[in-house]
C-alpha cells in the first residue's frame, strides 16, 4: 500500500496538474487512511468537500479521520456544519452539545437541544452528563451530586460490585459517575468521600494517570498518604493501560472524560 501511495504521488508530480483530479483526491484519502496517515487523509477529504460541501457521506468520512487523531476543534466545526445542513444524526447532536459545553457555549447548546427528546436510557444519561458539566462549570456542586444520583438510579450503579458483569457502556458510565463524584467532593473539601470515590473509579477501570495529574481538583490531596497509596497500588495497572489499551479505530487511551471546569485538557 505504501508503494501504491508513492506511485500515486509521483504520478501527480509528473502530470503537472496544480490540483489533482477529484477521483485522485478520493483515492489518496482512502490509501492514506489505510496507512494510518489520518491527517493526510483528512486533508484530501477536505479538498473534495470544497467542491461538494453538501455531501454528508464525505463529511462523515472526514469526521472519522479527525476523530481518530482527536482534532477536537475541527470535529466541532464539522459537526456544526452537519447541524446547519440538517444532516446530523442523534449521536452527533449529543457529541456537538458536549463540545459546545466544553467551550462553555451554553446559549448555543440551548438552541441545539431545545427540541431534542431522549429516545432511550442512554440518551437520557447523555443529557444528564451535559447538565452535570454545566452545573460543574457554575460550581454548583450539590446539583452535580443530585444529577449523578439520577444517572446511578437509571443504571442501578451503587458500588463496584459486579463490575466484571458490566457491559462496556455501563462500565464507562460507572467510571464517569464515580470520578465526577470524586472530584466534586474534592472541590467541596470532603476529602474522605473524594478519595473513596476516586478508588471506586480506579476499580472500574478509569486508569488514566494523566487525567489525575492534570485535574486541578486534586491539588490539595496529591500530598496526602491516601492519594500516594492509591497511585502506588494502581501504578502497574495505569502503566499497562497506557501501553496496551487500543481503541476500535486504532488510537491509544480512548479516555472519554472531559474536565468540565478546566480549559486545558490533559
Amino acid at each position: 500500500v505504501q508503494e501504491t501511495l508513492t506511485f500515486l504521488m509521483e504520478s501527480i508530480k509528473l502530470n503537472g496538474d496544480i490540483e489533482p483530479a477529484e477521483e485522485m483526491n478520493y483515492i489518496l484519502a482512502t490509501v492514506n487512511s489505510w496507512l494510518g496517515n489520518y491527517d493526510d487523509a483528512a486533508a484530501w477529504y477536505q479538498n473534495i468537500l470544497k467542491k461538494h460541501p453538501s455531501d454528508s457521506l464525505l463529511r462523515n468520512k472526514l469526521l472519522e479521520m479527525l476523530t481518530i487523531n482527536e482534532r477536537l476543534p475541527a470535529i466541532q466545526q464539522q459537526l456544526d456544519t452537519l447541524y446547519r445542513q440538517r444532516k446530523i444524526n442523534r449521536e452527533q447532536v449529543l457529541l456537538l452539545a458536549e463540545y459546545n459545553q466544553v467551550s462553555k457555549n451554553a446559549q448555543k447548546n440551548n438552541l441545539l437541544l431545545q427540541s431534542f427528546k431522549p429516545a432511550d436510557r442512554d440518551e437520557k444519561i447523555s443529557l444528564l452528563k451535559l447538565n452535570i458539566m454545566a452545573a460543574m462549570q457554575k460550581s454548583n456542586y450539590p446539583e452535580v451530586l443530585s444529577l449523578l444520583k439520577k444517572i446511578n438510579a437509571l443504571y442501578k450503579i451503587s458500588d463496584t460490585s459486579g463490575i466484571e458483569q458490566m457491559d462496556e457502556y455501563m462500565r464507562a458510565t460507572a467510571q464517569f459517575t464515580f470520578y465526577t463524584a470524586a472530584r466534586t467532593y474534592a472541590l467541596m473539601k470532603q476529602n474522605t468521600n473524594a478519595l473513596s470515590y476516586l478508588e471506586k473509579s480506579l476499580q472500574c477501570g478509569l486508569l488514566y494517570k494523566n487525567l489525575f495529574d492534570q485535574d486541578k481538583a486534586w491539588q490539595g490531596l496529591r500530598s496526602s498518604s491516601t492519594w500516594k497509596a492509591l497511585m502506588k497500588n494502581y501504578a502497574t495497572a495505569m502503566e499497562d493501560y497506557i501501553t496496551n489499551m487500543i481503541a476500535p479505530l486504532g488510537f491509544k487511551n480512548p479516555i472519554g472524560y472531559r474536565i468540565p471546569d478546566q480549559a486545558i485538557q490533559y
